[in-house]
């Protein structure tokens, strides 16, 4: 006896299908999408975190700094100790008085943080304090030292071993007592100008706050209108009215007792997400709407007809052969009665279509890979660069290193313009040499050559300036200085038009096996080192064509890459007119 098999609607089938595929494609975008924002957010207090670490390890060892000069005045001073006890005469004490001032303004001048110092003896009644040539005074030392004595004056008052916060005449500021015997060594930072200074460096909508239990000694106005509390906690958390809230993280200054707290206006979802992420975002909503609509359709589309047709072949099933089909199917599946073979022809038609289209595509996305992937990725050096020249406080070369660094990534995150003309690609050559001028020990030169009726001509961007880089960064000698020579202009060969590219310089040179796999095994090019190299040949040869691009690279006083491209093309014919 035959086992009977269970029969299914294929309905049911096609709906069960679908939402299998369906359902975990969207879970999978879900998590993807919560990942994406996750670790966005995590970037982002990464980044505000490490801004804090550099303020805070700044601000430490100033302090430091600080500390030890005003130790080494006291302790190396005869003159502090002549305050300090003993008797002497009014002209002594001056001459002491104004050896210390003078030792205070050698101190404060290093540190652009340092407002101020003071110099107080109750026992000789001396009160002086000298501002740092940074500062604007603003006529307020009588009442500065009036306070400044009132402190050290009170019953019971001590020495603290560390800097403490102390508000005066409407300023916040970090103080540092030192002293023997009610004369005072007293160093001054306002708190005020440091927060400021900080914000002029970041040029954001960033706050940073000094507090402690006590209460903010800086931006307190501020703070306590959007009615922030801040929580004195070691890990990140966001404050603020929803439509207004900040990220804050935070950190001791161990060498007081504040804290710092530094606030960033959390960015509105949308605006924080990429242009991937948007579109990845999108097309998880968009899944989610297709559920519901993509039933409605497949029901209007096929299960209508179906449940029509299969009513059509019951009724002849069961012996009504005068049925007559209904004819108004707008599917192809359901019209294909008797023209079987033209429908065969047609799809295959749309097979082929649909084929070279994929195929079109398939070559667009190899070449935005490309074109992504020969991007460099030196900015984390140039961003130490500028640390140190902040640190050597060289401004002229930092403000011409910015303008060349904000132009090079101008240019290299361009989107729309795979194609380039050779006068734009050459400038942002002389741009990056010029950087790398700036940045590095031994500055390389370049050397440029171009006939100026090919100005115009277009070729794949970034394309020559990757090589200028790979010479930049293998071709280096410190024996002697690096010559970039690039040379562009037309040659007939065989009688065939040419145009003619080459970047070569006086450096290393490639390597014996590296030079073989460029010339005759490229496709085993290792994925470490000269891969901008297979990238810019893969572009060229995608762009124009395999057969109207030859590449040659020698060792000719150094690395020397030739680039010929034939002019016969169109395009290259509409390019050089």
């Amino acid at each position: 006896m035959k086992q009977q098999i269970g029969v299914y609607s294929i309905k049911w089938r096609v709906l069960k299908i679908l939402m299998g595929m369906l359902i975990p494609v969207l879970a999978f975008l879900i998590f993807l999408n919560w990942f994406v924002i996750h670790e966005l957010d995590h970037k982002i207090v990464e980044a505000n975190g490490n801004t804090l670490y550099i303020q805070c390890e700044g601000m430490e060892k100033t302090l430091k700094s600080i500390d030890n000069a005003m130790v080494s005045i006291i302790a190396e001073r005869p003159s502090f100790y002549s305050l300090t006890y003993g008797k002497s005469v009014e002209y002594d004490d001056y001459v002491n008085s104004f050896e210390i001032a003078e030792d205070m303004k050698k101190m404060m001048y290093p540190y652009y943080d340092l407002t101020a110092c003071a110099l107080i003896s109750l026992p000789k009644e001396v009160y002086m304090i000298k501002y740092n040539i940074y500062e604007n005074q603003g006529g307020s030392d009588r009442k500065l030292l009036d306070g400044l004595k009132a402190l050290v004056s009170e019953a019971g008052f001590k020495m603290e071993n560390n800097w403490i916060p102390l508000r005066m005449e409407g300023e916040s500021y970090l103080i540092r007592i030192m002293g023997y015997r009610e004369t005072y060594l007293i160093g001054m930072i306002n708190l005020g100008h440091v927060v400021l200074m900080q914000n002029n460096i970041d040029n954001n909508d960033a706050i940073t706050v000094f507090y402690n239990d006590e209460g903010y000694y800086t931006d307190y106005e501020q703070i306590e209108a959007m009615g922030i509390e801040l929580k004195q906690s070691d890990e990140y958390y966001f404050v603020g009215k929803y439509n207004n809230q900040y990220l804050v993280v935070e950190s001791e200054l161990n060498r007081s007792t504040l804290r710092v707290a530094y606030l960033t206006p959390r960015v509105a979802l949308l605006k924080s997400l990429s242009e991937g992420h948007l579109i990845l975002l999108f097309i998880s909503l968009a899944l989610l709407l297709a559920i519901p609509m993509g039933y409605h359709l497949l029901k209007k589309i096929f299960f209508r007809p179906l449940d029509c047709l299969v009513g059509t072949m019951e009724q002849i099933r069961d012996g009504d052969m005068e049925v007559i089909p209904e004819s108004e199917y707008r599917e192809i599946e359901f019209q294909k009665v008797g023209d079987t073979l033209y429908s065969m022809v047609r799809e295959i038609r749309n097979l082929k279509i649909d084929s070279y289209e994929k195929q079109l595509e398939i070559n667009h996305i190899q070449l935005q890979y490309y074109q992504e992937q020969i991007k460099p990725h030196f900015y984390l050096n140039c961003l130490k660069n500028i640390y140190g020249m902040i640190v050597e406080r060289k401004l002229e070369d930092i403000q011409r290193l910015i303008i060349l660094l904000s132009n090079h990534l101008r240019y290299m995150l361009q989107e729309e313009r795979r194609m380039v003309t050779l006068e734009k690609e050459l400038q942002y050559i002389r741009n990056f040499v010029e950087l790398q001028q700036i940045c590095m020990k031994y500055p390389p030169l370049c050397i440029v050559e171009c006939e100026p009726e090919l100005a115009q001509f277009e070729i794949p961007s970034i394309s020559l300036l990757s090589f200028v880089e790979n010479s930049i960064k293998y071709g280096m000698n410190m024996e002697k200085g690096l010559q970039i020579y690039v040379r562009i202009g037309r040659m007939i060969i065989e009688g065939e038009s040419f145009v003619y590219l080459s970047v070569s310089d006086n450096g290393r040179g490639f390597g014996e096996d590296m030079l073989k796999k460029l010339n005759f095994e490229l496709e085993s090019l290792p994925a470490e080192g000269h891969i901008g190299i297979y990238n810019v040949i893969q572009r060229y040869r995608l762009q124009f064509g395999e057969e109207n691009v030859i590449f040659a690279h020698s060792n000719y006083e150094g690395a020397f890459t030739e680039i010929f491209i034939k002019a016969a093309n169109k395009g290259l014919r509409e390019g050089m007119s």
